[in-house]
């Protein structure tokens, strides 16, 4: 810290126009993360805004109403301190992640920002959701290449003396009355270099805004943007067409209407989203800037199992990653329905292929001249004839002058026989790969072993409630397996009772359904049923609902004891009919009690106690954070090796 003579380290800014709702939240945030002092801009507000913000600690000015963006301008023109944070009045800071950006902008003196993870939330919801992380590295080219913020502008801490450098530069800032905030990254990241970590570093709310309110004015502003700044400092970009421009503005309005519970209104703006988005296709995309050099474009297959929320949500991730390595990512997922693609999160720019064929041939048609990245299926990958067809075609684009490849996250079991050739010859040839399991890594001989990509998601540890907030004990089984033993469920229920639980049968596949539900019925617990009518995405709000209420979740579905474990419930798979799998996908996160029992009869399953209960809750948030860290690791030395060559 600075000698009390000079001024306080860091200063929070918050323009607010009639937000007296949130602002006495946002400013306790500021305070509660060790601002000095908090600015509040008072935008020509008629409620009580600046009354509440003064009480609750703020430095109040007052203006009338002429944007965020100038109200901004003026707050960060009134500091005097090393470090800014620009707060939205709707959002809060939390400490931990804000702690976290001060010290590596301590450690780094040149560096512009520093920014950790966000969690989304709704109006009065108190768990929120950790959002992905969508650019592997923030600098001017990935934020005009992208076409949006690498975080909400809380997200980040500022130093003060980068930011009226930033002010200097050529060309003069636009200062939008939309999208002020990206702007203002843009010129960060050309003055300085922008840090990035993994602790959560603000709260933010998803469901309104000028963006979304005025969500085709936002991101027409975007695009004047990023074609300013494109044409004068020469990265050449494709600017939106027109209707991609409106299928994303009613995707972020539905988005902004799911998340407060208007789902007849979502689904509408949704449906036009895609409509919109058909029609893109017929417009010829224009780019700017540049001197010439080919941008990358990523082809990734992520097709799975239709009625298995686990291979939408695994596979989720992924995508983004994906997507935030190249100008557009060209996607199969087969003859997939929507209920499955929601589970995916598909963008409005991505490409979409239902068929394999015509996907590849797109790949190898640009891989002859220009950069693509490759990026086989992650999850289950079976060795199979079908499988090694596919595979070595793969294989052979892979052999293409300006085609590099990225495998991360697969598990692929089997035997060394002539069909697994093309697996090995395609890991081998990778330039990095991943496999969920030790198994698939002896197996393939190349890569290393990684966490599956679903540890990626859930809430953020900090945020786990603990065991006396939880009141079930969650079972998550196989309808294609043999039926559990009567032994078994009398062991389920004794562990459910002796803690005074609820047994709740999740399905989390929907042919897993009728298990579920009989289970419940002989052991007098409750059910979750995957509806016919729910989505993936709706299902896996439900099933992490409910994860979030156990205490801990047995089963031999591998995503559905994943998914219980970012939420905070114990994973065992201590299940008879189990062969393995659990085990080998658990070992590679320091887990290994989960399969320690996996398989074995139930006169061989233990009881579980208070106290093992004790150490595998408090051993639980290191081991989840660790392997989230692992992911995290793993997409950084990707960012290293991967990026397509452009020369021949």
């Amino acid at each position: 810290m600075r000698d009390s003579g000079d001024s306080e380290r860091l200063t929070v800014v918050i323009a607010a126009y009639n937000a007296q709702r949130t602002i006495a939240d946002a400013v306790a945030s500021a305070l509660d993360a060790g601002a000095a002092r908090v600015v509040v801009v008072d935008d020509g507000s008629t409620d009580e805004t600046a009354d509440r913000a003064q009480k609750a600690g703020a430095d109040v000015l007052r203006q009338e109403n002429t944007g965020a963006a100038i109200a901004r301008a003026r707050g960060g023109a009134s500091v005097d301190s090393e470090f800014v944070v620009f707060l939205d009045a709707d959002d809060l800071l939390v400490a931990p992640g804000v702690a976290r950006s001060i010290e590596m902008l301590t450690e780094v003196p040149d560096a512009a920002a520093a920014g950790g993870r966000v969690v989304g939330f709704a109006p009065g919801q108190r768990e929120g959701t950790l959002l992905p992380v969508t650019f592997p590295q923030v600098t001017v080219e990935t934020l005009l290449t992208k076409g949006y913020s690498a975080w909400p502008p809380a997200a980040a801490v500022i130093r003060v003396a980068k930011l009226r450098a930033a002010e200097t530069l050529e060309p003069a800032a636009l200062r939008p009355r939309f999208a002020e905030d990206y702007e203002m990254l843009v010129r960060l990241a050309r003055s300085g270099s922008i840090l990035r970590h993994d602790v959560v570093a603000m709260r933010y709310e998803m469901s309104g805004g000028k963006s979304v309110r005025s969500a085709q004015s936002a991101l027409k502003c975007k695009e004047q943007i990023r074609e300013h700044y494109a044409s004068a400092w020469g990265i050449e970009i494709q600017l939106m067409s027109t209707w991609r421009r409106r299928a994303a503005a009613n995707k972020r309005i539905a988005r902004a209407n799911r998340q407060a519970g208007h789902r007849l209104r979502a689904g509408a703006r949704l449906a036009l989203a895609y409509a919109e988005g058909g029609l893109s296709f017929i417009e010829k995309p224009r780019t700017t800037g540049g001197a010439g050099q080919a941008s990358v474009e990523v082809f990734e297959w992520a097709a799975g199992q239709d009625d298995n929320i686990g291979d939408s949500l695994l596979r989720r991730p992924s995508l983004a990653d994906a997507r935030a390595r190249g100008t557009r990512l060209h996607v199969f997922h087969g003859e997939s329905t929507r209920t499955f693609d929601t589970g995916l999160g598909l963008a409005p720019g991505d490409v979409s292929y239902r068929a394999f064929r015509p996907w590849l041939a797109a790949a190898a048609r640009r891989g002859v001249r220009q950069p693509t990245l490759l990026i086989p299926n992650a999850g289950e990958v079976k060795v199979s004839r079908r499988g090694a067809a596919r595979l070595a075609s793969l294989w052979a684009v892979s052999l293409l002058p300006h085609v590099r490849v990225l495998w991360m996250g697969a598990g692929v079991p089997g035997d060394r026989t002539v069909w697994s050739v093309p697996y090995r010859l395609l890991a081998r040839g990778a330039r990095f790969a991943t496999f969920r399991d030790a198994d698939s890594v002896m197996l393939l001989g190349a890569g290393r072993t990684a966490p599956d990509w679903a540890f990626a998601l859930g809430s953020p540890t900090s945020e786990w409630s603990g065991a006396a907030l939880r009141s079930r004990a969650a079972f998550i089984l196989r309808g294609d397996r043999r039926e559990p033993s009567e032994e078994w469920l009398e062991w389920a229920s004794h562990l459910a009772e002796a803690h005074r639980l609820t047994p709740t049968f999740v399905a989390q596949v929907r042919r897993d359904n009728d298990l579920a539900e009989r289970l419940a019925i002989r052991t007098g617990g409750e059910s979750v049923l995957f509806a016919e009518t729910a989505t993936h995405a709706d299902h896996e709000v439900r099933v992490r609902e409910v994860y979030r209420e156990s205490v801990i979740a047995v089963g031999d579905r591998l995503h559905g004891l994943i998914v219980a474990a970012t939420e905070g419930a114990i994973p065992l798979g201590w299940v008879e009919s189990s062969g393995g799998k659990i085990a080998r996908h658990f070992d590679v996160v320091d887990m290994p009690e989960v399969g320690r029992f996996e398989g074995k009869s139930a006169a061989q399953l233990p009881d579980i106690t208070d106290g093992d209960l004790v150490r595998w809750s408090a051993s639980l948030p290191r081991r989840v954070d660790g392997a989230r860290s692992r992911i995290r690791d793993a997409q950084v030395i990707a960012d290293e090796v991967v990026t397509p060559r452009t020369e021949k």
